[in-house]
């Protein structure tokens, strides 16, 4: 499988389970499915070849059928939009190929949404090739194809970074659109307001300083909104405050004024007036200095209050280690194999600083971190320092001392690439844990035993994550388990590890960072909207720029589809079920729910659904035509995941009843004479049909009886009845064939013959005798007599039998 560059998540075979689909970068045109297991692993990869370098990756039901796809924006010679249309079971068609001379070959993030309002999912594309500068979006036709041509809308310098939410709360899906390139001094990051249409208002923008290198935030002028503030490692040098207004946007940046090259900073209340302030280390390369600037509590600063130090300071932690109530500085400076403490006057000045051996520190920074915590538990702040020879434990005495260091066994190696990430209780014991990472992918978790001492590391290996450079600890996701969030300074991602609870952490996401130079320096993690989410902010030096991610609810849906069945006009269906779940890090804010065309809904979801929370959304459909009808069930809310409408369809017949041969039963069969035969029959009500239904039989053969049980039966609208037709027949009657001579016949039919005809000629000879005694009286009427009583023997013996011969036809049919 390519090396990862853009990781998707979506259950793609339906079972319920988070599959992941990746791509292989600007490398390789291919896109790797990896079906999940159920138990942390997946199936091996199925690869789907796309033209052109894969450029973006999203996830989405493009054409509405219930089964998630996949568009996938590439480059190469050409830019092309290819859509895969997903079979439901894990695997995808043949792509879909988009191609427009408007659209940038250079197409780094896609968004997927609405964007006028018709219920078809449309795109949004970054534009970054040459001096476009655009964002192009593609609206499309809702079975997976797109319109021609692409709309084209301004959004800043080389916007790289895409992401469709609700910016002004009017229910449409806005974009908020990141770029900018370091040598221009400033970073945008425009925001494109939907008019509801498909087309966008103009886009505003918001520039800082140049080459970031670390960022802080803290309410820097009390109004309780999260603002930040960064690090410009520039000659002039400088500090940019960005004001956060509490939606996730900010203001100007303001600037103050500091030595060269700033690099560390951090925050914190140094001369008690409740204000925060800023300590902040230079770099300059013929004098080091850190140096504390006092705010005024409306984003700006004072002039600079610096002290020199003997080199480079590298990584600031804040606390109070002498318990006096001011706040100290501990820091690594570079040159020297100590960690040094600048105990706090608490007027914004510090003490020289006091250096405490941790074993060497002789490679080049940022490596060598120094964390703040109390690892034994005795109330007083200890400390956790990289070196070369690895972790290095200082206990604190309370006093702004310390007892000498230890290092933590499992370890011990500590390599350029390596890094000391943070401390937090990953275990929930209440005893503080370290985490650290290695140049060659792998995070190691060492679970503190509350002592100062340290368990067995545990290894989690995340190969595509080289060279982390900072991270943050947090619970991303809501569970109250703390998660862990770091950067790569080789990649342009941001990696979430999503705790446990127990030390281990779950399968890493990684979320792709709009940026030119894949030198993420810093990042910090805070609530920059007031939803009461975690967000994260991050510093890209070479880019000049300061993402913020804002950490949304997810709403997620099931079905994405209802399909109801033949329904009469005029009538209600029952009831079907969508199940809305807040799948995000925060409340989700449900605006409204509504069911267009002949559907309507039900609800018993209330104004906010919490973290992991589900309502459920019933809709019933009730047609006032015939034919196929179809709706949309449309939600309001504050995700940016979209779509927000799921599709509703179904049909409407008029009053009746369906006759369909019952399961298990032939719709024809063979029948034997003398045998019977049964057909089930199943009579289904329509259009809200209610009666009684008469059967009767007809047409059968001769011979061949028809039955029906019932003969009659009531059908009601709400249920299907079965009725038995039963086909009996009769066998056939054969008359033997019966020999001439069988005794049943006492006198033969020749015998019968043959007396006739005796009896014919003795009444002859007996007439003849008496006209030969009368012969000589009366001749001539003697011969006329004669001939008279010959034909009446005749024409008796005629009539007196039959044949001789019997039939041997077939009998008649039955």
């Amino acid at each position: 499988m390519p090396v990862a560059s853009y990781l998707v998540l979506g259950d793609f075979n339906g079972d319920g389970k988070p599959d992941i689909a990746v791509s292989g970068g600007i490398s390789g045109g291919v896109v790797s499915i990896l079906i999940n297991n159920g138990d942390g692993t997946f199936k091996s990869p199925a690869n789907y070849s796309i033209s052109g370098n894969v450029q973006a990756l999203a996830a989405a039901d493009l054409n509405a059928d219930g089964k998630l796809d996949l568009v996938v924006s590439s480059g190469g010679t050409s830019a092309t939009i290819s859509v895969l249309l997903g079979n439901g079971d894990g695997t995808f068609g043949s792509p879909i190929v988009y191609t427009s001379n408007l659209l940038s070959i250079y197409s780094a993030s896609i968004a997927v949404a609405d964007f006028n309002g018709d219920g078809k999912l449309d795109l949004a594309l970054t534009n970054s090739e040459g001096s476009t500068n655009a964002v192009a979006i593609v609206l499309g036709n809702g079975d997976g194809t797109f319109q021609n041509p692409p709309l084209l809308y301004s959004a800043g310098l080389l916007p790289t970074g895409l992401v469709s939410l609700d910016v002004n709360g009017d229910g449409k899906p806005d974009l908020a659109v990141a770029g900018g390139y370091g040598v221009l001094s400033y970073f945008s990051l425009t925001t494109l307001i939907n008019r509801g249409d498909g087309t966008f208002a103009n886009p505003v923008s918001f520039p800082v300083l140049q080459f970031p290198y670390s960022a802080v935030v803290g309410d820097f002028n009390g109004d309780g909104h999260v603002d930040i503030s960064t690090t410009s490692l520039t000659q002039t040098g400088g500090v940019s405050v960005l004001l956060g207004k509490g939606d996730g946007t900010f203001q100007a940046h303001l600037d103050s004024a500091t030595g060269q090259s700033p690099t560390a900073i951090a925050a914190g209340d140094f001369n008690g007036d409740g204000k925060l302030d800023l300590v902040v280390a230079d770099s300059s390369p013929t004098n080091a200095l850190l140096s504390t600037l006092i705010g005024n509590g409306d984003g700006t600063f004072q002039n600079s209050i610096s002290q020199t130090v003997p080199g480079l300071v590298q990584s600031p932690a804040v606390g109070d280690f002498n318990g006096d109530g001011k706040l100290d500085v501990a820091a690594v400076i570079q040159g020297t194999s100590a960690v040094s403490i600048f105990l706090g006057h608490g007027d914004g000045t510090f003490a020289a600083p006091v250096q405490y051996p941790t074993g060497p520190m002789l490679l080049s920074p940022p490596y060598h971190n120094v964390l703040a915590g109390d690892f034994n538990g005795d109330g007083k702040p200890d400390l956790a320092v990289a070196t070369d020879n690895g972790i290095a434990i200082l206990l604190g005495n309370g006093d702004g001392t310390f007892q000498p260091f230890s290092l933590v066994p499992s370890l011990l190696s500590y390599d350029p690439g390596d890094d000391l990430l943070a401390l937090a209780d990953f275990n929930s014991d209440g005893k503080l844990d370290i985490i650290k990472s290695t140049q060659t992918g792998i995070i190691n978790v060492a679970l503190g035993n509350g002592d100062g001492t340290f368990q067995q590391a545990l290894g989690f290996q995340i190969p595509s994550i080289l060279n982390t450079e900072s991270a943050v600890v947090g619970d991303f996701n809501g569970d109250g388990k703390p998660d862990l969030a770091f950067a790569s300074q080789s990649s342009d991602v941001v990696t979430i590890l999503f705790g446990n609870g127990d030390g281990t952490f779950q399968g890493h996401i990684e979320y792709s960072v709009p940026s030119v130079s894949n030198t993420v320096n810093f990042m910090e993690a805070a609530d920059f909207n007031g939803d009461g989410a975690l967000d994260m902010a991050l510093a890209d030096f070479g880019a000049g720029e300061v993402s913020v991610f804002v950490n949304q609810p997810v709403a997620a849906f099931a079905p994405r589809a209802l399909k109801f069945a033949n329904q009469g006009i005029d009538t209600t269906s029952s009831e079907q079920s969508v199940t809305l779940t807040n799948g995000g890090a925060a409340p989700l804010a449900i605006r409204s729910i509504a069911a267009s065309g002949d559907f309507a809904e039900t609800n018993d979801c209330w104004s906010s659904l919490s973290i992991g929370k589900a309502c459920t959304v019933n809709v019933a459909f009730a047609p006032t035509a015939d034919g196929v009808r179809s709706g949309m069930l449309s939600f309001t809310d504050n995700a940016s995941v979209v779509p927000q409408a799921l599709i509703l369809s179904g049909t409407g017949t008029g009053a009746g009843f369906l006759i369909s041969v019952a399961p298990g039963s032939s719709a024809s069969q063979t029948v034997t004479a003398g045998q019977t035969a049964s057909y089930s029959l199943v009579f289904t009500p329509e259009g809200g049909f209610s009666g009684t239904i008469t059967l009767t039989c007809s047409g059968a053969p001769t011979g061949a009886n028809c039955v029906t049980t019932p003969a009659s039966f009531a059908l009601t609208s709400t249920s299907a009845m079965t009725a038995t037709i039963n086909v009996a027949t009769t066998a056939i009657a054969f008359t033997p064939l019966v020999p001439k001579s069988m005794p049943a016949r006492p006198v033969s039919l020749r015998l019968r013959f043959n007396l006739r005809w005796v009896g014919l000629l003795l009444g002859t000879f007996l007439m003849l005798a008496l006209l030969a005694i009368t012969a000589g009286r009366a001749r001539q009427p003697t011969w006329l007599g004669l001939t008279a009583a010959t034909m009446l023997v005749l024409i008796w013996a005629g009539c007196g039998g039959g044949g001789g011969s019997v039939s041997t036809g077939p009998p008649p049919a039955p």
